[in-house]
């Protein structure tokens, strides 16, 4: 029986400008932040309710909480390895991602589009006001990130190399990573798919296979708009 979640997220207290180490709140605020290059990420304790990928493009909390493309994720991941032995609750914040991919496969707000002829179509942010398209050969064989998906699909897909997605898929689930997809053209017409992360204890995957019709939980983000300018600096004084 598939899993439905509809999580009450509370409201949040304004992020700590000084925050160095990834933190969390009082479970009445239930969310982490994680300081990263471009600013602080506020991710939700719980995810968001159970919804199509449509259906989630137009849902946010009224804190702000929202979906993620892929290359949102891999920020996200991003952020939290840069920070790992800093303590704090940056492991804590690691098992809550990976417990997220192996109980309940979370939507992303990506979608590819496999056409007959030509470089498939990525779409990040697919039906929100804020949608990028990229363009690049997405089918092909199934197996090891590192064996089967040149780094034109990965860096159009996550915005990351072969070699990165490993690193920090490996780091999140402690597996390596595999990439499912199509392995060949459609015949004739546009095959729209969703992409979303899974997990098992023996790998972790890129699924850009899902139908648009499946219903999923998502992970919830908040990116703050204030970015700080000398995060290098500040990350070297550790509270």
């Amino acid at each position: 029986m598939k899993k439905t979640l509809n999580p009450p997220i509370k409201r949040m207290a304004k992020a700590r400008a000084t925050e160095r180490v990834v933190s969390f709140n009082p479970p009445s605020e239930g969310y982490w932040i994680i300081p990263s290059e471009k600013g602080d990420i506020l991710l939700a304790n719980t995810l968001l309710p159970t919804m199509t990928q449509d259906q989630v493009a137009k849902y946010e909390t009224k804190e702000g909480f929202h979906s993620m493309s892929m290359p949102e994720h891999f920020e996200l991941f991003d952020a939290l390895y840069q920070l790992r032995g800093k303590g704090g609750d940056v492991e804590k914040t690691r098992q809550f991602i990976q417990h997220s991919m192996r109980d309940f496969y979370p939507n992303t707000q990506t979608r590819i589009i496999y056409t007959p002829k030509g470089n498939d179509k990525i779409v990040h942010g697919y039906g929100t006001s804020s949608a990028i398209e990229k363009r690049a050969e997405i089918v092909g064989a199934n197996g090891k990130v590192l064996d089967v998906l040149t780094k034109r699909a990965s860096m159009a897909l996550t915005d990351k190399t072969p070699e990165q997605v490993a690193e920090l898929m490996h780091y999140i689930n402690r597996t390596p990573t595999y990439v499912c997809r199509l392995n060949q053209k459609p015949a004739s017409v546009d095959d729209e798919r969703v992409a979303r992360l899974g997990a098992g204890f023996d790998g972790a995957g890129l699924g850009c296979f899902r139908s648009p019709q499946d219903e999923y939980p998502a992970l919830g983000v908040h990116f703050c708009a204030k970015r700080r300018k000398k995060f290098q600096e500040a990350n070297n004084e550790i509270l």
